[in-house]
């Protein structure tokens, strides 16, 4: 109870400041144990529903200059998403990372149901969702946190088939 509702006052606070740049507390944090600690937050559900995670992780790591608590709210919004669209026991997560010219490409990767074509386009809207208990803020605000990190973010999907959410972040 006590990480929800820590969890909501921080989509409300990322609502309220979605329309102006937000203040960001850079300090240096190595790619991969940046998603060790998103998984960290992860783990209950993670292990309520039986996924099983593969980490395919980048030697060395490398260094980034980013706000840990804000991107780790970033990742885990697309990691609790893709909990959500997996069957119980039988979902596969995976996270990989990499460098791609000067920025660190990092890949979270689910076996769900997929997003319809539909909604693709619509994924990072304010207030949009498909969930009936859903908000529509998580992605917007996963999405704002990035972009204020001069990273971007895009999606692979298709029904059926899972999803795939590839961002990109400059390195140090």
């Amino acid at each position: 109870m006590e990480r929800n509702c820590h969890r909501i006052n921080q989509l409300v606070t990322e609502l309220l400041q979605s329309t102006r740049m937000m203040d960001l507390h850079p300090e240096s944090v190595f790619a991969n144990q940046l998603l060790v600690k998103t998984l960290e937050h992860a783990q209950d559900r993670l292990q309520l529903n039986g996924i099983k995670v593969e980490k395919n992780f980048m030697r060395p790591d490398v260094i980034l200059q980013l706000d840990v608590d804000k991107m780790i709210i970033a990742f885990l919004n697309i990691v609790i998403n893709a909990i959500e669209a997996m069957k119980p026991n039988e979902g596969v997560l995976t996270l990989t990372t990499y460098i791609e010219k000067d920025k660190v490409c990092i890949r979270i990767k689910d076996n769900g149901i997929g997003i319809p074509e539909e909604n693709k386009a619509r994924l990072f809207e304010p207030f949009f969702t498909d969930k009936t208990k859903g908000t529509g803020l998580g992605l917007t605000s996963t999405q704002n946190i990035i972009l204020n990190h001069k990273g971007s973010i895009h999606v692979e999907s298709a029904p059926g088939k899972g999803t795939e959410f590839v961002i990109f972040l400059p390195v140090q």
